[in-house]
């Protein structure tokens, strides 16, 4: 009997045990015995002046993460802005118009594991503005009333790396109408930086105060669907750069179109 309450003395004791140390078993019993997968976080450069916001995907093989950061440079000098288990990093109170190249490490044990991609973030003193997701045309947003605009653009040494926005509007008009859109670069100086373009239809450059001409030539309302996005021959002289145009969207004038002078 007294060999009978030892065993179910242990067993209870073990199973005590077990109870308090469970999440450390199931750690070690049940753990992704995988290497860690290479990831590369998404960076969000225009939520905030001046901060990059950074996160990456959960990866239950990883001990750690490091983020590294580097100038945007020819060599890049990486040095770590974050270690720890988490998945997002701020990257906040940065200089004015620096471009930053990401790379996201990881740690199993004594293993190092370096990232395989890179995330581009950059500082500029003004966020996206109210118009954005607009970067394509079944985003278009809708024309009502005069709009106020931005085009950040940065191209990148590290792998010639260009980040372009692109702005799609759309306007309904009624049967065989023309919009007369003008639209006015507002910084920049006086060279014409931007670009506009019909759904389906050839560039034109924007020019100050010429109006830009979109028509329904049907007999039915039609929405129709235009972009501007800036001439990044023109806005960047060299290797590297970043900018950010300013303009303004109004519809002038709507007329009856004509097959003469499509008004």
């Amino acid at each position: 009997m007294k060999q009978f309450n030892k065993v179910i003395f242990l067993f209870l004791l073990t199973l005590s045990l077990v109870s308090c140390y469970n999440s450390e078993f199931e750690d070690v019993l049940f753990r992704n015995t995988q290497d860690p997968f290479y990831d590369i976080p998404v960076a969000d450069s225009l939520a905030k002046e001046h901060t990059v916001y950074l996160s990456w995907k959960v990866d239950d093989a990883a001990d750690k993460f490091l983020l590294m950061r580097a100038l945007d440079a020819e060599n890049l000098n990486w040095v770590c802005v974050y270690e720890g288990i988490g998945t997002n990093y701020t990257d906040e109170n940065l200089p004015d118009k620096e471009l930053y190249v990401y790379r996201l490490d990881k740690k199993r044990g004594a293993k190092y594991f370096t990232g395989a991609g890179y995330a581009y973030g950059f500082s500029l003193d003004g966020r996206r503005d109210r118009y954005e997701n607009n970067d394509v045309d079944y985003r278009a947003t809708m024309y009502r009333s005069p709009m106020s605009c931005t085009l950040p653009c940065v191209r990148y040494k590290t792998n010639n790396k260009l980040i372009v926005d692109e702005d799609w509007f759309s306007i309904k008009l009624a049967p065989m109408q023309t919009a007369h859109m003008m639209i006015v670069q507002n910084n920049m100086g006086t060279q014409q930086l931007m670009k506009y373009q019909e759904r389906g239809k050839e560039s034109e450059t924007v020019i100050t105060n010429t109006a830009k001409r979109i028509s329904n030539t049907t007999f039915e309302d039609q929405v129709l669907y235009f972009k501007i996005y800036p001439e990044t021959t023109a806005l960047f002289t060299k290797s590297s750069g970043i900018a950010s145009i300013q303009y303004t969207i109004s519809c002038t004038n709507i007329t009856a179109y004509s097959v003469e002078g499509g008004e």
